[in-house]
C-alpha cells in the first residue's frame, strides 16, 4: 500500500506528513547546532545559516533516513541547500514507497 494512501486511510494528509518531516528536520538541526527553534525555517540554508559541516549534514541525513525508513540518493542530497529542499526530497522518497 502506498504511503500516501496509508496516510489518507488514517485520516492524515500529505500536508500532515510535510509538517512531520519539517518538525523532525528542525528537531535534529537544533540538536546538532543548538539553535533556537524560531531561527529555523524551510528557507534556512544548512551550511550558511546553521553552519553545518559536511559531517553534520551526513549525520542529519542518516538520522532522517532511519526515522522515515527511506534512502536518499547522493544526487538528491547534493541538490539540497535549504531545509525546504531536504523536506521536499524526503517527502518525495516517502511517497514513492
Amino acid at each position: 500500500m502506498a504511503l500516501e494512501t496509508m496516510f489518507i486511510l488514517e485520516g492524515e494528509t500529505v500536508e500532515d506528513l510535510k509538517k512531520e518531516i519539517f518538525d523532525e528536520i528542525k528537531s535534529e538541526c537544533m540538536k546538532i547546532r543548538e539553535k533556537e527553534s524560531q531561527d529555523i525555517s524551510s528557507n534556512t540554508v544548512l551550511l550558511n545559516d546553521l553552519g553545518l559541516s559536511s559531517y553534520d549534514s551526513m549525520i542529519l541525513v542518516a538520522t532522517l533516513e532511519d526515522k522515515f525508513e527511506v534512502s536518499l540518493e547522493n544526487d538528491d542530497f547534493f541538490q539540497v541547500r535549504k531545509i525546504g529542499d531536504l523536506e521536499t526530497c524526503l517527502l518525495k522518497k516517502i511517497l514513492e514507497t
